[in-house]
């Protein structure tokens, strides 16, 4: 009877453990200037990361911050083990079939290239003449998402050599600017940004003629997260 009560006891103590677990919403974020950054309060800023803390806190959602890289990320979205969320994500096809997003929480700048000034661009500016070049050789994050348009150039190229990497924006600029690479892509205010650290001196900013628009970026949540905190935060992110 004893040996009952004990293995009751410990089994409603882990079942307890795991409701309280999932009343509780964990937003995964990796440092990403001008978009994630950290603040001397212990939490996250930034252009994406700020506006993610004032809903949460306006809404009352009850929340913790866990920094993760972001090949992780994706890979716990679509675990759905948890009440998880990712910061800063791109909603596409793809990740809609496992996630859910909240409303759009900053829209960023037009893509550009970080090209090496040596590269052979020959003045090519449209991205989708850019992909047919045989002797280009573009360095890209790995399961990382440029928006619909950019994807779907790089997946339907013939000539241009891609190289998926999980290193993070500033390592990918200093292998382009060492030559490892011909370019990489970024947003404008991502790109201003980098080219503020040392050691760019090699390197030169195309703007992409056929690219319109900035992309918008999203919390990307796991199916597990209760539809009416993502309605509450929308709300407060509104205000």
């Amino acid at each position: 009877m004893t040996k009952f009560l004990v293995v009751s006891f410990l089994l409603f103590g882990s079942l307890t453990a795991q409701a309280q677990a999932q009343d509780i919403l964990t937003i995964h974020y990796a440092l990403r200037p001008p978009y994630v950054v950290s603040t001397p309060e212990k939490t996250i800023g930034g252009l994406v990361g700020g506006p993610i803390i004032r809903a949460l806190e306006k809404a009352k959602i009850r929340y913790r911050l866990q920094q993760t890289p972001t090949s992780r990320q994706i890979v716990l979205v679509k675990n759905n083990q948890g009440t998880d969320c990712a910061v800063g994500w791109f909603k596409n096809e793809e990740r809609e079939q496992f996630g859910q997003f909240s409303d759009a929480i900053y829209t960023g700048g037009k893509m550009v290239l970080i090209a090496n000034k040596k590269a052979s661009l020959n003045l090519i500016e449209d991205f989708s003449k850019i992909v047919h070049e045989r002797s280009l050789r573009l360095l890209v994050k790995d399961l990382y998402s440029y928006g619909p348009y950019i994807d779907a150039e790089i997946n339907r190229r013939t000539q241009m050599r891609v190289d998926r990497r999980v290193a993070e924006a500033d390592a990918m600029v200093k292998m382009v600017a060492a030559g490892r690479a011909d370019m990489m892509l970024a947003s404008e205010e991502e790109a201003a940004l980098l080219f503020g650290n040392p050691g760019t001196a090699p390197l030169q900013i195309v703007r992409l003629s056929d690219v319109k628009n900035g992309e918008k970026r999203y919390l990307l949540c796991t199916r597990k997260v209760p539809e009416v905190w993502l309605t509450e935060f929308n709300a407060a992110l509104g205000k």
